[in-house]
């Protein structure tokens, strides 16, 4: 039992890996905060680009 009790407390203390795991967390934060400003500016985009594209051409 003593064994097991020294392998949890060497686990709790281990931070090796927490910094990858600390940089995958912010990352995945980041790309679920763009999905909504990407559908908000996808209509501005295309709106802006159809106005040149129409003012390339014209008729």
């Amino acid at each position: 039992m003593k064994n097991a009790k020294y392998l949890a407390k060497l686990f709790v203390r281990d931070t090796s890996g927490a910094t990858a795991i600390e940089y995958g967390l912010i990352a995945a934060a980041m790309g679920l905060m763009l999905i909504p400003v990407m559908f908000s500016l996808s209509t501005t985009v295309k709106e802006s680009l159809f106005d040149v594209m129409l003012g390339l051409f014209p008729t």
